[in-house]
């Protein structure tokens, strides 16, 4: 219980999101909004930044079934797949220093995009890195630059408590998506436990195709 003189916020959803608020600079250069921070960016100092209406994805055939995902990720975001920037997928050699099924190459230039990889997982999150250093909630600005990634670990999951803090089936796939965009391996790992949890499966359960359309942009893509 708060006695009269205990000044402690109380700390929840909401007063967390409130002080994140005051510590997130406004201004934010694009190139560090990449999550999580790639392997080595490489950004010329007279690189011209440029706007675009979407991306014209050339080669998404090389995805496999998760170009499904990324068509469908690019729509909630309002990302024209006939936008006026083209980019290129290309299975190619790495440099050494980055090879790996989930490394990629990702070449910026006001012409056109390309993202070279040696597998699809490659060229999938290479797409997520290019869609991450977009606004879209403002002009979608892009600058020239190249980025050479590759993993840290190779599981990174993610782990959804619905026993005791419930969420709604919505919520959850909003989650699917970030995880898909933050380069997540593994499935959401949902915790049920309690009747509350047995409502959120139900709801899973009766859009079992769409959970699932979606979930392969999150899942291993080996």
């Amino acid at each position: 219980m708060k006695t009269p003189t205990d000044v402690n916020i109380p700390i929840n959803a909401e007063s967390r999101f409130d002080l994140n608020e005051q510590t997130v600079p406004r201004s934010v250069d694009a190139s560090a909004r990449i999550i999580p921070t790639p392997y080595r960016s490489e950004i010329p100092e007279n690189g011209q930044s440029f706007d675009v209406s979407g991306f014209a994805i050339a080669g998404a055939a090389l995805l496999g079934e998760t170009q499904y995902g990324v068509a469908d990720l690019m729509k909630k975001l309002g990302i024209d797949a006939r936008g006026d920037h083209d980019v290129f997928l290309e299975l190619g050699a790495l440099p050494l220093d980055i090879v790996g099924s989930e490394s990629y190459v990702l070449n910026i230039t006001a012409d056109e995009t390309t993202i070279t990889a040696t597998e699809k997982a490659g060229l999938f999150y290479g797409i997520m890195t290019l869609i991450g250093l977009l606004d879209v909630n403002n002009d979608m600005t892009l600058k020239e630059m190249v980025i050479l990634d590759k993993p840290r670990f190779d599981y990174r999951g993610h782990q959804v408590d619905v026993a005791r803090n419930f969420r709604s089936k919505a919520t959850i796939m909003r989650t699917i998506d970030a995880m898909a965009m933050w380069k997540v391996t593994a499935t959401v790992d949902v915790v049920m436990f309690d009747r509350h949890a047995t409502h959120l499966f139900i709801l899973l359960a009766q859009h079992t195709m769409q959970l699932f359309t979606i979930s392969l942009m999150c899942c291993t893509l080996h």
